[in-house]
């Protein structure tokens, strides 16, 4: 087993700037025995990095976004950027069997607005 999949590590100390675009966000259920529950357990982020144009999608333990779907939408067809930053991100790798990938999960404490 490789501690790349037993530890998380922070954003921060790899070097990756705190620095995202808001794309979009979607509640994420939580699951009892395999089954879906209508329990909101997190809000799934996904932000495009400022500086390396990485997409990725980041989980925050809220049970209510920051913004709704509706503000992310209308900025975006304005063609403004809603710029975030989040508190203590962190990363582990997991071997996801539906893709037969290994792949990131990243969690974060709480996501604050840099600017709109």
């Amino acid at each position: 087993m490789s501690l790349l999949t037993t530890y998380f590590v922070n954003l921060d100390s790899l070097g990756i700037p705190n620095d995202y675009g808001l794309k979009r966000c979607s509640p994420k259920y939580k699951y009892v025995d395999g089954e879906k529950t209508e329990e909101v357990e997190a809000i799934k982020y996904t932000v495009v990095n400022s500086i390396t144009l990485d997409t990725m999608n980041i989980s925050v333990n809220h049970k209510k976004a920051l913004f709704s779907i509706d503000e992310i939408e209308d900025a975006i067809n304005n063609k403004q950027i809603i710029k975030v930053s989040f508190i203590n991100a962190r990363v582990r790798a997991y071997y996801n069997t539906f893709s037969k990938k290994v792949e990131d999960s990243i969690i974060a404490d709480d996501i604050k607005m840099i600017s709109k």
